[in-house]
Order: C-alpha cells, then sequence, then structure tokens
C-alpha cells in the first residue's frame, strides 16, 4: 500500500508539472505589442584630391541607420 501512495504521489505531482509547463502565456500574441522597423541606407561620396601628385580619389561611403519604433494602434 505504501508503495501504491508513493506512485500515485509521484502521478499526481508529474501531471501538474506536466499541465503547468502547457498552459497559455498570460500574453496572446495578438496582445503583443506590434512594432515597426525601418531601416534608411545613405550614401555620401567623397572625392578627396592631392596636389602633389593631381590624384583624385573617388569614395562612396554608404552607412545604414535602423529605428525600431512601436506601432501606434488604429483609431478607426
Amino acid at each position: 500500500m505504501k508503495t501504491f501512495s508513493y506512485l500515485l504521489l509521484l502521478f499526481f505531482m508529474m501531471s501538474f508539472a506536466f499541465l503547468s509547463c502547457n498552459q497559455p502565456d498570460n500574453m496572446k500574441e495578438a496582445d503583443a505589442a506590434l512594432m515597426d522597423t525601418v531601416i534608411t541606407e545613405v550614401r555620401d561620396t567623397v572625392i578627396t584630391f592631392y596636389p602633389e601628385t593631381y590624384e583624385e580619389v573617388l569614395q562612396v561611403v554608404t552607412s545604414y541607420d535602423t529605428v525600431i519604433t512601436p506601432r501606434k494602434p488604429d483609431t478607426e
């Protein structure tokens, strides 16, 4: 009888652990904050002139900027 009670207790503990792991989170996916991501690309042209050699060097510099902002809810 003692072994049966231990097995029953073990069964209840395992079922409680299983059910607690499978509970849905409080926050639903639809309730999560929506974010807008904007990636901007900026290209600059840099021309360097060396008067000693009369040489010009043309260089294109590209930089990226990422802005992540929360999306405002629609008011329609």
